[in-house]
Parts: C-alpha cells; sequence; structure tokens
C-alpha cells in the first residue's frame, strides 16, 4: 500500500503515473522529481519515431526476419531505441518474448556470467504480431543506462511456437551513438 500527499495548484503542468503490477512486483517503483512523467515519455517517444536521424550497422537478419536498431535518442535521464521489425516471409511472426539485457562479452567455462535485464518504460505499440511482407516501427523507453567495459547490451526477439529467434548485439560504445531529443526538435519531417 502507498500514501500519496497531493496538493491542488492551478499552475501545475500535467503530471501522470502509470504503475503496472508486474512493474511494482519485480522491483520499488521511485517517485521524484527528476524522473519523466509518462505523458512525457509518450512525447518523447513519438519524437523519437519521427525523426530522420539514424545509425546503421546495429541489425540481424535470418529466416527472412530483419531485426534492427536505427536510433537511438536520449532526454532528460530516459534513452529512446528506435527499433524496426521486417518480415519478408510468408508467415505471421508472433512475438513471444522481446527483451533487453546487458551481458559478459567473455563466457569462460567455469565461471558464472551475469546478464541484467532492463524492462521497458514505455513501449510505442502493444503489438506482439508482425504481419507477412511487412516492416513495423517501435520506439521503446528504457531508464538511462551505461555499458561498462567487456559488457554488450543485446537485443533479444523470441517467436511464439516457432524457432526464428534474433538478438542484436549493442557494444559499449552506445554514447557515440545516441542523439539528444532537444537537439533534434529543429528537424524537419
Amino acid at each position: 500500500m502507498y500514501v500519496f500527499v497531493l496538493n491542488y495548484d492551478d499552475s501545475c503542468p500535467d503530471l501522470n503515473f502509470k504503475a503496472e503490477n508486474a512493474v511494482a512486483a519485480s522491483r520499488d517503483v521511485l517517485f521524484s522529481l527528476e524522473n519523466e512523467n509518462q505523458k512525457r515519455i509518450e512525447q518523447c517517444a513519438l519524437a523519437a519515431y519521427s525523426k530522420k536521424k539514424k545509425i546503421s550497422g546495429l541489425k540481424k537478419s535470418k529466416y527472412q526476419i530483419r531485426l534492427e536498431v536505427n536510433g537511438i535518442f536520449i532526454q532528460q535521464d530516459v534513452l529512446y531505441l528506435r527499433v524496426v521489425f521486417e518480415n519478408k516471409s510468408k508467415i505471421n511472426y508472433d512475438i513471444d518474448q522481446f527483451r533487453f539485457f546487458i551481458r559478459d562479452k567473455r563466457k569462460s567455462k567455469r565461471t558464472a556470467s551475469q546478464e541484467i535485464e532492463l524492462e521497458p518504460l514505455y513501449a510505442t505499440s502493444s503489438s506482439s504480431v508482425i504481419p507477412y511482407k511487412s516492416e513495423i516501427i517501435k520506439v521503446y523507453a528504457l531508464e538511462k543506462f551505461t555499458i561498462p567495459e567487456n559488457k554488450y547490451l543485446t537485443i533479444q526477439m523470441i517467436e511464439k511456437n516457432g524457432g526464428r529467434h534474433l538478438e542484436v548485439d549493442i557494444n559499449n560504445n552506445l554514447t557515440n551513438l545516441v542523439f539528444p531529443i532537444s537537439e533534434l526538435s529543429s528537424d524537419t519531417f
């Protein structure tokens, strides 16, 4: 049970919080003035979706399915990853799991490896199907993070009742690939 003390203010901007049971059960929920509220995260995700700035080289294609990260943006303490899903096959791709991990680069035979899963704060679409012969673009909002040396970020997509699984790896040079959203506000569509 959480107790919130609220005071009314006529000049207060819109402030929305979205709390989901799965997220609340897995970790502590912190509310502070530094965190973006849900409406602001949605606005920034839509801005990241529509921007022309792109990066290349972060993609994986297999089984006529393509998974590509073609834009990484930041606004305050939230990273926005623009992900392109393309299905060139004649069979719909049903996404069972779509996850973000920070993993160790090298795994020795007798040492434990560490995987840290990152939970998205927001996704522009909740669709879990990539129709055949189509392309879908989604933006995922994640809490700001950096990738330590000897680790990398893995974006993993697993097919429901199938074997067409894809992973895209991003090395620890993530900071070189990020565009600030405020800097992009002058871009034209």
